[in-house]
């Protein structure tokens, strides 16, 4: 995983990116058995919990501004309540070809709002959690975020044996709630390759993390657009910064 992807200003273009290639990969393998299709999850987000993108350019003019008297008097404005941006959260919905649309497996990659308790993006989606949970529909979850709250539905205090780690997911099938597979992940790890559960008596298919994130660094010129001479969002460790310079170095503008 390249940290410098998890900048909250990046992080959204990759996360629909991964969602997108994650399900035409899958699609292509089941099709017309399974098919995979986009969930959305409408979601308010605060002002302070959105990053300023780069979608606008403030471009600096020569021309010398106007100039007013400062004890010009301010005309009164009309007071206008405005309401919170609802922003859509993709997801990934496997479904049963044909007339039934049965769902079988729902795939969740985080966002930064759903790791950040309070938000309505985490309500939502530990709701979303509990509802998957309580039905007979498998869920894995995919956090390639070092950043928030851990979230995921395989409690933390089952971990401490395996951290520290850097990302983590995990798959719990409908059969075996009391059970979870867990992947904990380095940084310096390759992403695993990794099981989406079908119905019983369909083998379980394989879907390789590294392979489509590296797709979506590629065909989202990622390589273009970040600046490696800066440090990532969030930070490094001492022991990891290094370690990522040295492997970046080339990507540098």
């Amino acid at each position: 995983m390249d940290p410098w992807l998890e900048d909250p200003v990046f992080w959204p273009g990759v996360h629909h990116g991964l969602i997108t290639v994650l399900a035409w990969d899958i699609s292509s393998k089941t099709a017309p058995r399974y098919v995979a299709m986009y969930g959305i999850r409408v979601i308010v987000e605060a002002a302070q919990e959105r990053p300023i993108g780069p979608d606008v350019v403030v471009y600096r003019h020569t021309r010398k501004p106007m100039t007013g008297a400062r004890g010009a008097t301010i005309d009164p404005a009309v007071s206008i309540d405005v309401e919170p941006l609802e922003v859509e959260q993709a997801y990934i919905e496997i479904r049963l070809g044909g007339a039934t649309g049965r769902l079988v497996t729902v795939i969740e990659v985080l966002s930064p709002t759903n790791k950040t308790p309070g938000s309505d993006g985490h309500e939502k989606y530990v709701q979303k959690q509990r509802e998957v949970l309580s039905s007979d529909v498998h869920l894995v979850e995919i956090d390639l975020l070092r950043g928030g709250e851990h979230t995921v539905s395989v409690p933390s205090r089952r971990l401490r044996p395996y951290k520290p780690y850097d990302y983590f997911v995990a798959i719990r099938r409908a059969q075996q709630r009391s059970h979870a597979e867990a992947y904990p992940i380095k940084l310096r790890d390759r992403l695993p390759r990794i099981p989406i559960p079908l119905l019983e008596g369909d083998s379980d298919l394989a879907v390789d993390l590294q392979v489509l994130i590296e797709g979506v660094y590629e065909a989202g010129t990622y390589w273009a657009a970040l600046d490696y001479r800066n440090p990532p969002v969030p930070p490094l460790p001492a022991e990891d910064s290094a370690w990522a310079k040295a492997l970046t170095r080339s990507r540098s503008r």
